[in-house]
């Protein structure tokens, strides 16, 4: 059993090692000096991609693995037990999860949903015109899940992550990052949790 002592200094690790993943997931970015990373933010690309992937003939599923700063330790052990694949610096297991059709469609129409799709909170622009990405105090950005769609030969996927209720689209063309409504992704994609262990 731990001591007392060694309890809080393990709590004021975890909670150093937050803050440092916050600075480090903070940016300052010049709007006028990389258009690429003021785009990624800007919630008019939305719709375009949204009308791609409602023409998808493929819906895939992977399954993200534990969280990177609470569960690092079920992190380590999945990492080094479980065939896993990176996409996008992210692990997920590489099993398949199967997704019924009628999940697949509402997957694609919620993308579709401004309504459940949100722009993204975590940016505010300075009188100078810079762009602040401000970190979150969730110990960083998590995939729960990918959700992979492939439509007219390319492909979408999309990570999301339950914590803090933030998305990301990567295509070959851009990343984009939004927010959306907390329950509407995981009210689908928790029934189909299967390789991830809980945290005892």
């Amino acid at each position: 059993m731990s001591s007392p002592s060694g309890v809080i200094a393990a709590r004021w690790s975890l909670a150093l090692l937050v803050i440092s993943i916050m600075i480090l997931d903070s940016t300052l970015l010049a709007s006028n000096g990389n258009s690429q990373f003021t785009e990624q933010y800007d919630f008019m690309n939305h719709r375009p991609t949204a009308d791609k992937i409602k023409q998808a003939t493929q819906v895939r599923l992977y399954e993200g693995l534990p969280h990177q700063v609470y569960e690092h330790e079920l992190l380590d052990q999945e990492l080094n037990t479980k065939k896993t694949i990176t996409l996008h610096k992210f692990p997920f297991y590489q099993e398949l999860l199967p997704v019924t059709s009628e999940d697949a469609n509402r997957l694609t129409t919620m993308f579709g949903d401004e309504k459940a799709i949100l722009p993204y909170r975590g940016v505010e622009r300075l009188p100078d015109g810079r762009l602040v990405v401000a970190g979150r105090a969730c110990g960083g950005f998590h995939p729960d899940y990918c959700i992979e769609w492939v439509a007219q030969g390319e492909v979408y996927q999309l990570h999301v992550c339950f914590g803090c209720t933030e998305a990301r689209c990567y295509s070959s063309k851009r990343v984009l990052w939004f927010d959306f409504d907390r329950p509407v992704f995981k009210s689908i994609l928790g029934k189909y949790r299967k390789n991830r262990p809980e945290q005892k």
